[in-house]
């Protein structure tokens, strides 16, 4: 436990400095460098990096163009396609060990990780400072709060597994009040942020209003979507027959350890922020 606190600290502590320079290339590159190496730790867990690493190379280089290379965004579509047609020429090389099934696992895995770890640049470049950083602190709040009660509530009276072969610790009544726990952190949060505004701390220049009622409907919608992602990467830990995706964080695993619930809820938290804002 004691462990697994100063890890999650020092985490938060790295994620705090990467927020300071928010509107800089630094935090491009911050998430560029998580999304690379999801992928490599999807990659990983399948064995794909041991034998065809060239691969995973592909698919690093097309996180770095989307993320990291100025309107990067913009050729994503191509981008996409050349990585396809790359995948597949190295299938055809390699047809005896690389199968089709390997390949549409690199190819989703190398697609879909940079596709959503780019929302986090996404609600900067197109919500502007200050509601991007609101966005970003709702969607990390509605996924590790959620986490973070769900753990202890399940550890104090947890007692109805809730998905027992794909991961045993979980509980139903660990899942409730995860969701409890949730839209309390996020109000809390959300105020939080909304003072940092007012007092025209850093990038929150601008105070906002808040919408306390949507906030309170949505976020156990996203805690409950943040569950879908943990047991999604948890069936393709138990495929593979491994613990944890990686060792980044001591007692938290990898990147995708501590990122799976968020995956999920990144789009989910861009329409919002589109067609249903929690602030204006």
């Amino acid at each position: 436990m004691k462990i697994r606190i100063i890890s999650a600290l020092v985490g938060l502590i790295v994620l705090a400095v990467a927020i300071a320079f928010y509107d800089t290339i630094i935090f491009n590159l911050f998430i560029t460098a998580l999304a690379v190496i999801a992928i490599y730790e999807a990659h990983h867990a399948a064995g794909l990096t041991q034998k065809h690493l060239r691969v995973t190379l592909y698919c690093a280089l097309y996180a770095v163009l989307l993320l990291l290379v100025p309107q990067g965004r913009e050729y994503s579509l191509p981008a996409v396609y050349v990585l396809v047609v790359l995948v597949f020429a190295y299938i055809l090389e390699h047809h005896k060990e690389f199968t089709i099934r390997e390949g549409a696992y690199a190819l989703l895995m190398g697609i879909a990780l940079p596709t959503v770890f780019g929302l986090f640049l996404l609600y900067r470049d197109k919500l502007g400072n200050e509601q991007g950083i609101l966005y970003l602190a709702f969607l990390l709040g509605s996924a590790w709060w959620s986490d973070i009660g769900g753990y202890f509530t399940g550890m104090l009276c947890g007692k109805h597994k809730l998905c027992p072969e794909i991961s045993p610790k979980k509980t139903v009544e660990g899942l409730l009040g995860g969701l409890v726990f949730a839209v309390l952190g996020n109000i809390g949060i959300m105020v939080l942020v909304n003072r940092l505004a007012a007092q025209g701390i850093g990038y929150l220049a601008n105070p906002l209003t808040l919408h306390f009622g949507r906030i309170c409907l949505l976020t156990p919608l996203l805690a409950l979507l943040s569950v879908v992602g943990d047991l999604s990467f948890s069936i393709i830990k138990r495929t593979y027959g491994i613990k944890d995706y990686g060792n980044l964080m001591p007692g938290h695993g990898g990147v995708l350890d501590r990122f799976d619930s968020v995956l999920f809820i990144a789009p989910a938290v861009y329409f919002i922020a589109l067609y249903l804002p929690i602030a204006f």
